[in-house]
């Protein structure tokens, strides 16, 4: 019953070092060494592991955005291609010739040919 109650305390005593803290002092070099390095990796483990959170809610952000400038960007195009297609010169002339060349059906066929390759793009 010495031995049962002496194992006991040697594990309470062993089970409240190793919360409180190991003592290194008392270790080789060699031993200090390695555990300090496995400190360390365990360090730069879980900031790698953070990294990759942060990581992934910037991507998360820059795809909700990127699909809500798509919309804005399809809204845009839908306005202007719904809009009949027009003339702008800077000499009145050149309106006149290119508005003889460009009649209103041509105009119209131009936008349904707008439209339609915009789609399949």
């Amino acid at each position: 019953m010495r031995f049962k109650e002496m194992y006991i305390a040697e594990f309470e005593r062993m089970r409240d070092q190793i919360k409180t803290g190991i003592d290194l002092t008392g270790l080789s070099p060699q031993l200090q060494l390695l555990i300090a390095m496995e400190h360390r990796q365990l360090q730069i483990e879980q900031k790698q592991q953070e990294h990759e959170q942060q990581l992934e809610t910037i991507k998360e952000t820059f795809l909700q955005r990127d699909a809500f400038v798509r919309k804005l960007v399809d809204q845009k195009v839908g306005y202007l291609l719904g809009k009949p297609f027009g003339i702008q010169t800077a000499k009145p002339a050149y309106y006149d010739l290119l508005s003889q060349f460009f009649d209103k059906a041509m105009m119209r066929r131009q936008t349904v040919a707008q439209r339609t390759s915009i789609c399949r793009a």
